[in-house]
């Protein structure tokens, strides 16, 4: 199949083009470039939380707080000896409720926070993450499960008062929507475009050709990419790049047209140097510092 051009799109949707990352001042710190929190991952699955938060540090963040259950603590400081790491109870494969308190400290000085990447779905679950999203008042990315998580009583995100950036697949888009995959794929523009305006949030619409679209109506479409990319963990990097440059940048929409881009960046130079079949995202990510 063609690759499209932004001339398949109807003429209101923009191209996301190369994002210009700001080189750092001489006398920058740390700080400088954001406190972010990522509540992720679950028994069984430490994969998402390293993935995401390998992303995150690789991605110009200052400072990296990684939630993460208890049984994951091990690998996520092996993997990444960068993060702050803050072990959670859990309560079956997923975290308890119980992890609240700290979790609400971890997010007090943060610039943004990122939940769900192989979180799992579960009534305590559901409840710490519509804690945390109250609580916030900086930008939350919400990913996979936590999408997945709040799809039965979606109309509930339209109470958060914070920035926020959802990045379901067709299969969570269907699942908010209650409809099927098919009917997303037909109809990606007006799906993506729609939710975006009727709950307030920033939707980015992952697959081929990636859509953002914005709570004031603009749509950006994602023109680089290639099919390698699809497989299991690349959903988990596209949200820690977002992590970070939600945390870095001012302009919480350009933040996200810069992640989706410097994914599939990454993505395109991975095909190159291996091919498209053989490529993992820990291939992707060894490619990011090429245009971070």
């Amino acid at each position: 199949m063609k690759k499209k051009t932004i001339n398949d799109f109807p003429k209101f949707i923009k191209a996301i083009e190369k994002p210009l990352i700001e080189k750092r001042d001489l006398n920058a710190h740390k700080g400088s470039f954001g406190t972010a929190l990522t509540v992720t991952g679950s028994y069984g699955m430490p994969g998402a939380s390293i993935i995401s938060g390998r992303a995150a540090v690789r991605s110009g963040l200052g400072i990296l707080r990684l939630a993460c259950v208890a049984e994951n603590y091990t690998a996520c400081a092996v993997s990444i000896p960068e993060a702050v790491l803050i072990p959670c109870k859990t309560r079956g494969k997923t975290y308890s409720y119980s992890n609240i308190k700290r979790l609400k400290k971890a997010l007090f000085g943060a610039s943004s926070i990122l939940i769900g990447c192989g979180l799992g779905v579960s009534r305590d679950a559901e409840k710490l993450i519509k804690e945390l999203m109250l609580a916030s008042s900086v930008p939350v990315i919400l990913d996979a499960d936590g999408i997945n998580n709040l799809a039965p009583d979606i109309e509930f995100i339209k109470q958060v008062k914070a920035p926020l950036i959802l990045t379901p697949h067709p299969g969570e888009m269907a699942r908010m929507l209650g409809i099927t995959v098919s009917e997303v794929e037909a109809d990606r523009v007006n799906i993506a475009k729609r939710f975006a305006t009727d709950y307030g949030v920033i939707l980015c619409l992952k697959g081929a050709n990636t859509l953002v679209a914005t709570p004031s109506g603009e749509v950006f479409v994602n023109l680089i990419g290639n099919p390698g990319m699809a497989t299991a963990g690349s959903g988990d990097m596209l949200a820690g790049i977002i992590l970070a440059l939600s945390a870095r940048m001012e302009d919480t929409v350009s933040a996200v047209c810069a992640g989706v881009w410097l994914h599939s960046a990454a993505g395109d130079a991975a095909a190159a140097e291996l091919n498209e079949n053989a490529m993992l995202p820990s291939d992707m990510l060894e490619k990011l510092h090429r245009f971070i």
